[in-house]
């Protein structure tokens, strides 16, 4: 068990610094520094360093850090089939980390993210569960969502028609693509069971957010954006670990 947490100490330190590096410089909006902008090298988020430019460091590198640690730990424990395992579940983990991320972040998916998951959980798939439960897992994500993210584009365009105004798009078609990547990662039919407790983990969470945000703060929630892909991201990573 120590051997397992000493592992996980520096294989999670490590990769709490490349999500953190990669979500303030993969998305278009950040480059750098999330408070100035200025580029900061890899070495600065590996040894938690304040921007040299203006002192900021978010809370964000250690809550990263320690959730890293954990799961790493926790997955370790549970890699009894092996060193491919454990290392299989570890890139897992930290794909989704940095999805989860960005996402909460930025309200963005990169398709650049996902199509580099989607290479990996790919050959992952079908060394899991053969070639046809891989790619039917990944065309019914892809499907299931899109589904949704039209009917979100039409509530969009129903409320611009309403308010003669701009309204964000409910879903981004990022989350489709993320949808694909997990259904080819845990497979059919499992990955519909990911997708209804991602959406509905996601509904709950939002809803108590818009109510608390609604009622405590006195804010506009009309035009709030829901970020789901933490939601199907959590609902991948359970039902991989536990369900398998």
């Amino acid at each position: 068990m120590l051997i397992k947490l000493l592992i996980a100490v520096l294989v999670g330190w490590a990769s709490s610094a490349i999500i953190n590096y990669l979500a303030d410089t993969l998305p278009i909006s950040k480059r750098g520094c999330p408070s100035c902008g200025t580029k900061r090298s890899y070495q600065e988020y590996l040894f938690f360093k304040a921007c040299k430019n203006c002192g900021f460091i978010s809370r964000r590198v250690f809550i990263v850090w320690i959730s890293c640690i954990i799961s790493l730990f926790a997955a370790f424990q549970y890699s009894f089939l092996g060193f491919s395992v454990a290392v299989m579940d570890s890139i897992i983990i930290f794909f989704y980390f940095l999805v989860i991320v960005i996402d909460l972040e930025h309200h963005l998916v990169l398709h650049k993210v996902t199509l580099a998951g989607g290479m990996i959980f790919l050959i992952i798939g079908i060394l899991s569960h053969r070639l046809l439960p891989t790619l039917f897992g990944l065309i019914a994500g892809a499907v299931f969502f899109f589904i949704i993210f039209l009917l979100g584009q039409a509530y969009s365009a129903i409320k611009a028609k309403q308010t003669g105004q701009p309204v964000e798009d409910a879903i981004g078609f990022g989350d489709v693509t993320l949808s694909a990547v997990c259904g080819s990662l845990v497979g059919w039919p499992t990955i519909i069971t990911v997708l209804v407790y991602g959406i509905a983990l996601g509904g709950i969470s939002s809803l108590l957010y818009l109510v608390f945000e609604k009622i405590y703060r006195k804010k506009d929630v009309s035009q709030a954006f829901i970020a789901y892909g933490p939601y199907i991201s959590l609902s991948t990573l359970f039902f991989w670990f536990f369900a398998r």
